[in-house]
């Protein structure tokens, strides 16, 4: 009796171990799947925001909007929380002008990190007058999840290597990482 009893608490406590380690396991699977679309979304963002102000010998070609942002289907995008910038895919040619961006927005209890489009980009308006819709999803988050942007000017390498200039600087946190980027396109 005394033997089925010892087996029974052992039985028991490997349960307990077992659901333990289950739990433990898939909750990490979930934290590295959040932060893999973190990563890649935002290495993304980079790469698209490297092209700002290409084309352009001068002028207001990136921009963080101090107010609020509105998209298509009611989605609105808190200041200082996007980005928006412009660039010629190939230099003097007017038909090759194109306007993105890159916004933080809290919809449906998630914090998603979005690519933006300008329907109708021109050279000489403002980047925050021009109309402005979701073009895809980057990466999705808790809710809890926080991204920000800030602009700045100041001695950067461009792609690391080369003699370092004053550029623009584009910093994306999120949550608690840093990710610079140095928007060569735009000498200060």
């Amino acid at each position: 009796m005394v033997g089925l009893v010892i087996s029974m608490l052992c039985l028991i406590a490997l349960l307990t171990l077992f659901k333990a380690i289950v739990t433990t396991s898939v909750d990490s699977q979930q934290n590295a799947q959040q932060d893999t679309q973190l990563f890649n979304g935002l290495t993304l963002a980079q790469m698209l925001a490297q092209n700002a102000g290409f084309g352009f010998s001068s002028g207001t070609n990136v921009l963080i909007p101090s107010s609020t942002l509105a998209l298509d289907n009611n989605i609105s995008v808190e200041s200082q929380k996007a980005v928006l910038w412009r660039y010629y895919t190939t230099i003097n040619t007017p038909n090759t002008l194109t306007c993105q961006g890159i916004a933080s927005v809290l919809n449906n209890n998630q914090t998603k990190l979005i690519l933006l489009k300008a329907n109708s980009c021109a050279q000489t308006s403002n980047l925050d007058n021009l109309t402005w819709t979701v073009d895809r999803v980057l990466a999705i988050l808790p809710s809890a999840s926080t991204i920000s942007f800030n602009l700045t000017t100041q001695t950067c390498t461009p792609y690391g290597i080369g003699t370092a200039a004053s550029h623009s600087k584009l910093t994306i946190t999120a949550n608690t990482f840093s990710f610079p980027v140095c928007l060569s396109n735009i000498t200060s």
